[in-house]
């Protein structure tokens, strides 16, 4: 009769540990290569970049940030997540467009509406990324409301970049961020 006890524990605490890994793999936020359709009918290949950036902190922590770039085209969509130790985080996904490459700094800059999410709230701005080279970064500036709830850079020249992120293999960021979570 032990036996059979100890059979069921050790299943029910199987399928808890099963019950769990699926719970937390499936709240990871999959932003993977897919087909688009052009505006010829014609189907366009998606390229995916991502990439990670990672800096120690005070008391052992880190400031973290990561963006998941699907390319379509001149179209762009992903999802950037910013978390500072010492600030609050911002997160969320974006879509827009992606310029030429620029011969000199052999980069792309892609304009997109972030859809963010920090301390409670739920906004749409304006945000400038620009990546090549293996690497990306974020600009930031004064924000100004223009007059619809969405915001844009008050000055588009004045902006500053975050720390550069380095490009990363996708599998690898989604092992990143499911281990943080």
């Amino acid at each position: 009769m032990n036996t059979n006890r100890t059979l069921i524990s050790v299943l029910i605490i199987l399928a808890v540990v099963v019950g769990i890994y699926f719970f937390f793999k499936s709240e990871k936020i999959a932003v993977s290569p897919y087909k688009s359709t052009d505006t010829t009918g014609e189907e366009a290949d998606t390229i995916s970049l991502c990439f990670y950036y990672e800096k120690l902190a005070d008391r052992g922590q880190s400031d973290i940030a990561w963006l998941k770039l699907n390319l379509t085209g001149d179209e762009v969509a992903g999802e950037f997540q910013n978390i500072p130790v010492e600030k609050d985080k911002k997160i969320g996904i974006f879509d827009g467009t992606v310029g030429p490459l620029d011969p000199i700094a052999m980069a792309r800059t892609a304009d997109v509406w972030w859809h963010s999410e920090a301390e409670g709230m739920n906004v749409t701005e304006q945000l400038k990324i620009v990546f090549g080279e293996g690497n990306a970064t974020v600009g930031f500036g004064e924000m100004v409301d223009r007059g619809d709830g969405v915001y844009v850079y008050k000055d588009i020249s004045n902006l500053y970049y975050i720390p550069s992120m380095s490009d990363v293999a996708c599998q690898e960021l989604d092992d990143k961020i499911t281990i943080g979570k």
